[in-house]
């Protein structure tokens, strides 16, 4: 059974990952919900706004 668009982006948007990532600011997931982002491109303003909160 092969994963949905949808679920693939819940996954990035929520997924604690390994090793866990933040999650992004819910107007910001909110965003990227209402527009069916791909996957993609929600994971990587994640992995970003992760790696910037530990620089800070």
């Amino acid at each position: 059974m092969t994963a949905m668009p949808a679920d693939l982006l819940t996954r990035a948007l929520d997924a604690p990952g390994e090793p866990p990532l933040r999650p992004l600011p819910p107007v910001v997931a909110e965003l990227l919900r209402s527009l069916s982002a791909p996957p993609r491109l929600a994971a990587h303003p994640r992995a970003v706004h992760d790696v910037a909160a530990i620089n800070i």
